[in-house]
């Protein structure tokens, strides 16, 4: 029995744990699943694509099945030994994510596959590891040994057993034996990647029935090799397109040697985002999205609010969506330029009139017209990044050096503050205010002299902003600032990157992170416990981690 859903819209960039999966020709596109993990709709999308058609079965148990690719081979004392890897992240994120939400029982086993295989294996046998704690299983006609801890799985359960791809049904087939042999009933098997049609075949003559979220029933054969995850390119795979009917097949995909020598190379992206909650309720914001009409496009954002949550609200949900509305891989970067400001402009003159459509008592207190919000985003159009901010909200580009061959951190962004002379000129040359730049009347009061922090007519930290209108137009201002406006503006400043490969890491933030951390110290602490995550994706690309 098949249980074969349609390829949902989450498919189109599929990058599997340890494995390079490479292209698919037949739908153009990079295959990445690594992101999955972080987006909470995309992985609950998934979660419920895999287990929806086993709702029925009543499943006790969720397994996570780990088919290590290494080998096994009796050493000098004729016992087993096992050249073994760890589990598989992604495999393991996904069973355990099935199992929270269907609030099911969870457990591994690990299948095995032997280099020697015993002269009569034609059925399974036990073999108890009482350091381990683990029962041990010859099956699949000796092929394999299946390992798992004493008591994971549970008496009797019925089982679904969950793995990331596939690309042969012994190892299915041999796990499902070995926890029929446990007196378990296993319901069947639900994947993520099918790698060729003959897997389903031989599920289908096995009778295990099978969830697949995507095979290469429209034309894309895979032909995967497992990545050493040193990430140094040594590993290779390659990936074509099915022969068609006049039996031509298409490129093979380029080596890693064609890639690093191509300027025009798409960079593989992935992100990680952390958040430390200093105020409550947080006014800090972030983003992520990936334009599904046009794969080269991708945005990320950080925005960072003041005066209460209404402005940085406001700009999340709409300041990237009119940037990927009009933007288009196919634009000039100063027609993109164009279009960032544009969006900028367009977010702010929102904001302004959703304040002027409210009552003058309500838009002129306080969490309205001093309501403002800063924001950071990297826009990547293919192998150009364009970096846009306003306030003190900042982006770090860590890459490696040619000189020193280490990481060495770039601000790309424009500091929009009074410790910028350049800005603060434009504060004054912008506003009607002779002492546009001074301290708080706090600061004033308390004798701070130099010590104390030079403000926007006293008031604001940052040169731009959105928001603020009390800065920034007389319908939202008030005495003393009214006559004097505008102070402050929202237009972005923009930074072009032209990516060559050696890119690997754009930090976006706000103040609360650079003001105790240098660009360097943040690239650096970025790179010590970002390296297992790239390694673990590798792709033979020129990656980089947002």
């Amino acid at each position: 029995m098949s249980l074969v859903p349609p390829q949902p819209a989450y498919m189109h960039r599929l990058e599997l744990s340890t494995r390079c999966m490479g292209e698919s020709y037949a739908s153009q596109s990079v295959m990445d699943l690594s992101n999955l993990l972080s987006d909470k709709m995309s992985l609950k999308e998934l979660v419920g694509d895999l287990y929806r058609p086993f709702e029925a079965q009543h499943v006790d148990q969720i397994v996570a099945v780990h088919v290590q690719k290494e080998t096994i081979s009796p050493n000098s004392n004729g016992e087993v030994a096992v050249n073994e890897t760890g589990a598989y992240h992604f495999t393991t994120a996904i069973a355990g994510a099935i199992a929270g939400t269907k609030h099911l029982a969870y457990g591994e086993l690990s299948m095995i596959r032997k280099t020697i295989v015993a002269k009569t294996p034609s059925k399974t046998t036990f073999r108890a590891s009482k350091c381990k704690r683990v029962v041990t299983l010859d099956c699949g006609d000796g092929k394999f040994t299946v390992e798992l801890k004493r008591k994971a799985i549970g008496e009797a359960a019925r089982v679904l057993l969950v793995v990331d791809w596939i690309n042969e049904a012994e190892s299915i087939i041999a796990a499902r034996d070995a926890l029929t042999k446990l007196g378990c009933d296993v319901v069947g098997a639900t994947f993520v990647l099918a790698t060729n049609e003959d897997v389903l075949c031989n599920l289908k003559s096995a009778q295990v029935a099978y969830s697949c979220s995507w095979n290469p029933s429209h034309g894309a054969n895979l032909n995967t090799k497992l990545s050493n995850g040193s990430g140094n390119g040594s590993s290779r795979c390659t990936c074509h397109q099915a022969e068609t009917s006049n039996g031509q097949s298409s490129r093979k995909r380029p080596r890693n040697s064609d890639i690093d020598s191509d300027p025009s190379v798409k960079v593989l992206l992935s992100h990680r985002t952390a958040e430390y909650q200093a105020n409550d309720p947080s006014e800090d914001r972030c983003l992520n999205i990936v334009k599904s009409t046009d794969e080269g496009v991708q945005i990320n954002a950080v925005f960072d609010g003041h005066g209460g949550s209404r402005a940085v609200e406001h700009i999340r949900t709409s300041l990237c969506q009119h940037i990927l509305e009009q933007v288009s891989s196919k634009n000039s970067s100063d027609k993109i330029s164009e279009i960032v400001k544009s969006a900028f402009a367009r977010s702010d003159e929102e904001l302004k009139q959703s304040l002027l459509s409210l009552p003058e008592k309500t838009r002129m207190s306080k969490g309205y017209c001093n309501a403002g919000a800063c924001a950071v985003i990297a826009l990547f159009i293919n192998s150009v990044l364009y970096i846009a901010n306003v306030g003190d909200c900042a982006a770090v580009l860590g890459k490696v050096s040619k000189e020193t061959q280490g990481l060495q951190a770039i601000e790309v962004s424009v500091d929009h503050s009074c410790n910028n002379p350049q800005e603060t000129k434009l504060v004054i040359e912008r506003s009607h205010d002779r002492n546009a730049i001074r301290m708080s009347k706090d600061d004033q009061a308390t004798g701070a002299g130099i010590i104390g922090v030079k403000r926007v007519a006293g008031s604001l930290a940052m040169t731009r902003a959105f928001g603020d209108f009390y800065l920034k137009c007389p319908e939202l201002s008030s005495a003393p600032f009214k006559s004097k406006v505008p102070y402050i503006t929202s237009e972005p400043s923009i930074t072009t990157v032209y990516m060559n490969g050696s890119e690997k890491y754009v930090i976006l933030a706000s103040d609360g992170l650079w003001d105790v951390m240098t660009p360097q110290e943040a690239v650096h602490i970025v790179d010590k416990f970002g390296t297992s995550m790239r390694n673990a994706v590798y792709t033979g690309r020129p990656s980089l981690m947002v």
